[in-house]
C-alpha cells in the first residue's frame, strides 16, 4: 500500500514537471541569455 503511494506520488510529480515544462524552459533559457550578456 506505501509502495502504491510512492507510485503515484511519482507520477503525480511527472505529471506536474510535464505541465510546467515549456515556461521553466522558458526561464532558463531567459537566464542562460542574461547570464551571457552579462559575462560578454
Amino acid at each position: 500500500m506505501f509502495g502504491n503511494a510512492i507510485i503515484y506520488f511519482f507520477i503525480f510529480v511527472l505529471l506536474m514537471v510535464l505541465y510546467r515544462w515549456p515556461r521553466r524552459a522558458g526561464l532558463m533559457e531567459a537566464e542562460a541569455l542574461i547570464a551571457s550578456g552579462e559575462s560578454k
